[in-house]
């Protein structure tokens, strides 16, 4: 009977051994709704660095460029029964409100999905709900503080217009701050346009928003867009002085539009930490840029292996 026992024994700890060392491996897909430039290139390295410290996660990177139609069907496919690799998990943001769309696909075909960087609105969050409420494969959620960053960007404009005796010279008393947002739909630069709003009400005697023009080109190239979108709006206002952009790119076509031709002179910063925005920074040609949300792709990688 001891002998029965102790083979027993034996037998079950050789196969609980095997089971560690075979551990499985977490398939893990990112669907990245842009590309793999700029701030998104960011997002995608520090994943990867992420997923290299871990042997037992093998990381898989889609693109949709953009387009939120490509983003669902790239979804459909890869979490189809039929595709070639079984995922354990999509990581992957919403683009032009296409949040409860993405939710469907994975709930449909069975795939937990986590979303960062930009999620569902107010109005989809009080239909569907948060994570595993409405939808079971709705495993979490993961964003930045895009109100706080169009608030705290505003406020480093006007601490470094201060530092720069930008109010002494202006005739007025109120200076004027131009910005550039994002187009339809597109999440992160509502929530900070609504930050910028803020700061400009609470110093409404200082500053005066001349406008908010959304850049609908969502690429990473959509600086060259900015730059033309301010080349005219600087022929109809003249008293630029300090520039808001809702991210880097934004930020960057305005600073090229001052030396294609246009004389004037402004203050502007960014938000992304983009390596283009940083060498501005260095040279002086952009004031600052905020950032360090690229890491919140591997935060959420790690997040969906503790799941």
């Amino acid at each position: 009977m001891k002998h029965l026992f102790r083979n027993t024994l034996v037998l079950l700890l050789s196969f609980l051994l095997a089971e560690t060392l075979c551990a499985k491996t977490l398939n893990i897909a990112f669907l990245n709704g842009r590309g793999n430039l700029g701030f998104w290139g960011n997002v995608e390295d520090f994943m990867a660095e992420v997923a290299g410290d871990f042997e037992d996660v093998k990381l898989t990177i889609y693109r949709a460029e953009s387009d939120h139609f490509k983003q669902l069907r790239i979804l459909e496919e890869i979490t189809s029964e039929n595709y070639k690799t079984k995922y354990d998990a999509v990581l992957t943001r919403t683009i032009k409100n296409n949040g409860v769309k993405l939710l469907e696909i994975a709930e449909q075909n069975k795939v937990p999905i986590f979303l960062f960087n930009s999620g569902l609105t107010a109005d989809q969050v009080s239909k569907v709900g948060g994570p595993r409420e409405t939808y079971k494969y709705f495993i979490g959620e993961m964003y930045p503080g895009d109100e706080s960053a169009g608030y705290d960007s505003a406020k480093e404009l006007f601490r470094i217009a201060k530092k720069n005796n930008v109010f002494g010279r202006s005739k007025g008393g109120r200076i004027g701050v131009l910005a550039l947002g994002g187009g339809y739909g597109n999440n992160a630069s509502i929530a900070r346009v609504k930050g910028l709003r803020k700061f400009i009400k609470e110093n409404d005697d200082k500053l005066e928003l001349l406008q908010v023009i959304p850049v609908h080109d969502l690429t990473d190239e959509g600086f060259k867009v900015s730059q033309d979108t301010m080349y005219y709006a600087q022929k109809r206002y003249t008293n630029i002085k300090l520039f808001w952009g809702y991210n880097d790119a934004v930020s960057i076509g305005a600073i090229k539009s001052k030396t294609s031709g246009s004389s004037a002179s402004f203050i502007s910063g960014g938000i992304d930490w983009t390596p283009e925005a940083i060498e501005l920074v260095d040279s002086g040609e952009m004031a600052y840029t905020f950032g360090g949300h690229y890491m919140d792709g591997g935060w959420s990688l790690l997040a969906v292996y503790d799941y």
